[in-house]
């Protein structure tokens, strides 16, 4: 019997922060909220500003929840095959010291295993008020979601504010993944135009699907749509209570990545 309850999803950036509390026998995101960091203009997250919004919070934080899944911003990543070869190939592209950094891994599927750092500082704020929680890399839970769909050969595109990240699935296969820091629309149109050519596609017949902070009416779709003509922003299949009040500020493009985190 499927058990009953809530799950709580949170993904942290270095530009926001943003959560939804999931009824998992709806389907029916009940609460969802992000905050803006638009004064951050690091590439990490800043700890005290997620001190402040973890207190700030407190209330939907004590809830009981059958899970917590949070993604955190973290670059770069490794997939390997296997979990022993995964820690050595990322130490040796850490630039901090390895000592502030809590390694994790978490197997994508029976071919991949993701590797990822946090800082410490950051790993022990979340485990002082999380309990049994699931820390994970950064766009996993579109990525899981692009898995469990896929039927053929598709390239897929997640965009956040500071990185883009590119996979291609072919029969839920992972063929290939990648992620670039980017700088403004035109960097994300080089980036886009490299993956096409590294993988050999077409950029007037074969499809990319978009998903993350982009919009149908925004500059960079636009951008992109000049120079791909298949492209499509995904749907999503779990529904968000008609009673949040989504905004420009709180698209449902934007909690993509968090809708799937736990399934």
């Amino acid at each position: 019997m499927k058990e009953t309850g809530k799950i709580l999803n949170l993904e942290l950036h270095p530009n926001y922060f943003v959560y939804g509390v999931l009824d998992t026998m709806a389907q029916t995101f009940l609460s969802v909220d992000i905050q803006y960091n638009h004064s951050n203009s690091s590439n990490e997250i800043d700890l005290n500003l997620l001190s402040e919004w973890l207190k700030g919070h407190q209330k939907i934080w004590s809830t009981h929840y059958q899970k917590v899944s949070i993604a955190v911003f973290c670059c770069p990543t490794t997939l390997t095959p296997d979990t022993g070869g995964g820690i050595t190939a990322l130490k040796s592209l850490t630039p901090h010291d390895s000592d502030s950094i809590a390694y994790k891994q978490i197997r994508l599927n029976e071919d991949t295993v993701f590797t990822f750092g946090i800082p410490n500082e950051i790993s022990h704020l979340l485990n002082s008020y999380f309990v049994n929680t699931v820390i994970l890399p950064n766009a996993l839970g579109i990525l899981k979601n692009a898995l469990e769909m896929n039927t053929g050969n598709s390239l897929y595109l997640h965009i956040t504010p500071l990185e883009v990240s590119f996979f291609q699935l072919n029969h839920k296969k992972l063929c290939y993944y990648n992620t670039f820091r980017y700088n403004n629309q035109d960097d994300l149109l080089y980036y886009t135009l490299l993956v096409f050519k590294m993988l050999q596609l077409s950029t007037e017949e074969d499809k990319m699907n978009i998903s993350g902070f982009i919009e149908q009416e925004s500059e960079i779709y636009k951008l992109l749509y000049q120079y791909i003509r298949n492209i499509e922003i995904s749907d999503y299949s779990i529904q968000i209570d008609k009673k949040i009040n989504l905004t420009d500020t709180l698209h449902p493009n934007y909690l993509s990545n968090i809708l799937y985190l736990s399934l």
